[in-house]
């Protein structure tokens, strides 16, 4: 069978070339349309609720530490510990809670209890109290055998009453290195009668 068309004749094999060639023509054009479909969805944020924006990430916090080369946060310089009486479970705590003028003296402590940490920097070497960093260990009246030991908030790392060295098992005075933190009971205070022989004088770090 032939059809005739304004150019003339076409045979069975060149009408069905012809209708292949409109084919491929129409197949084009809808990837074209289809293509400019997805543009136009995507400059727009739309194209349904499964592509719709997503939340903001949260970011990491640097309060505790500093940024490391991956982006990631670096732990802090120092964790909180607990300061813990040698052959005991009894831990240094201030009387009546986290205050100004807190008495320091044995408790037991329970690990999560943040009244009963403390963070040590061996740089600036002060006692700074993990739950209120405000507040640090200061030989209260000064660094004297007997004195007492209580929470200030105007320490600093230049004012000796307030920094000590870890010596030993002991914790002692920087304003006088004669002496050290002493169990007296419950209490604790200065005492110039302290060595690495007296358990009531050694204290050691624990995280948990």
């Amino acid at each position: 069978m032939f059809i005739t068309t304004e150019t003339g004749i076409l045979s069975p094999r060149e009408r069905s070339k012809q209708y292949v060639k409109r084919g491929v023509m129409k197949a084009k054009m809808f990837r074209i349309i289809l293509a400019a479909g997805l543009l136009t969805c995507l400059s727009l944020a739309g194209c349904g609720s499964h592509h719709s924006k997503s939340a903001p990430q949260p970011q990491p916090d640097t309060t505790s530490g500093s940024p490391d080369s991956t982006g990631g946060i670096k732990p802090p310089p120092f964790r909180p510990v607990m300061i813990v009486l040698k052959n005991t479970n009894h831990c240094i705590a201030p009387q009546g809670g986290v205050q100004y003028g807190a008495a320091l003296r044995l408790s037991s402590c329970e690990p999560t209890d943040l009244n009963c940490k403390w963070l040590y920097n061996s740089s600036n070497r002060m006692l700074v109290s993990a739950a209120n960093q405000e507040l640090a260990i200061n030989a209260w009246n000064g660094a004297t055998d007997g004195g007492e030991l209580r929470l200030h908030n105007g320490c600093t790392p230049s004012n000796p009453d307030c920094t000590w060295t870890w010596k030993n098992g002991m914790l002692v005075s920087d304003k006088n290195p004669h002496l050290a933190i002493r169990a007296d009971g419950a209490l604790l205070r200065l005492s110039h009668m302290c060595s690495p022989t007296k358990p009531e004088c050694m204290w050691s770090q624990r995280e948990r």
